[in-house]
């Protein structure tokens, strides 16, 4: 398994994560934002508070929905640290220093 990833977008590293704990299908990392992170927290918090209500209901599901979407635009990928492979289509999830993503 990897020791860790890059999260980038387009050219930048937007944060690391690191020290992966396999629990399938999830990967549990710590994180560790750069500054270009700052521009993109909001999504990511936007994404947690939904996830965190329990999607209760149709409409809060349909926000979820949307503010994954709305990351998924973003074009992120994973860079191994180890081997430089790339990770493409994913869910990712940070609460500040912790996030967890499955592929």
């Amino acid at each position: 398994m990897t020791k860790g990833w890059e999260i980038k977008h387009q050219r930048n590293v937007i944060g690391f994560l690191s020290m992966p704990r396999l629990d399938q299908p999830w990967f549990f990392c710590q994180f560790k934002q750069t500054a270009a992170f700052e521009e993109f927290k909001p999504m990511f918090d936007k994404e947690l508070e939904l996830l965190n209500t329990g999607l209760v209901s149709e409409e809060v599901m349909a926000a979820w929905e949307e503010a994954v979407e709305t990351i998924d635009a973003l074009g992120l990928i994973l860079v191994s640290l180890d081997d430089s492979s790339k990770i493409t289509d994913f869910l990712l999830h940070i609460d500040g220093e912790e996030a967890w993503f499955r592929y």
